[in-house]
């Protein structure tokens, strides 16, 4: 009987700090979004690409934040999740299933907004311009 108690009772115990453990990950996480927040709002918007180097016409996509997440519409009926590269807040990785690894790099003018950004296709090696056409699109989910 008293093994019994001592085994629940340590099972009360570990279900107390696996709670714990994972609601502090949790809150953890929660701050780290909540600090990425204000840094991913500045990118969103509307940008023009310029796809001259493809042949093709100019085409619009929208970036936007969904669930803390940076999110780019392709402008090719689907959206991709962006994944921040080493921490930096300009920077972004994106595995598009269609063209393959994409670097976004969003660059600031001289008064500080991110007006244009650069979109590395690797699979072509090439680099298209973008250019803000629209304000800021302050999605929170």
């Amino acid at each position: 009987m008293k093994n019994s108690i001592k085994l629940h009772a340590a099972s009360i115990v570990l279900a107390v700090l696996i709670f714990l453990g994972i609601s502090s990950n949790s809150f953890a996480q929660t701050e780290a979004d909540e600090s990425l927040r204000p840094a991913f709002s500045l990118l969103t918007g509307t940008f023009e690409l310029d796809l001259s180097k493809l042949g093709h016409p100019n085409q619009d996509i929208k970036f936007y934040i969904d669930n803390e997440i940076l999110m780019v519409d392709t402008g090719e009926g689907y959206h991709l999740e962006m994944t921040p590269v080493d921490k930096k807040k300009s920077e972004f990785i994106v595995e598009d299933p269609h063209h393959g690894n994409m670097t976004y790099t969003f660059q600031q003018d001289k008064d500080g907004t991110f007006n244009s950004v650069i979109v590395k296709i690797d699979m072509l090696d090439i680099e298209l311009p973008g250019t803000r056409i629209d304000g800021y699109l302050e999605l929170y989910s």
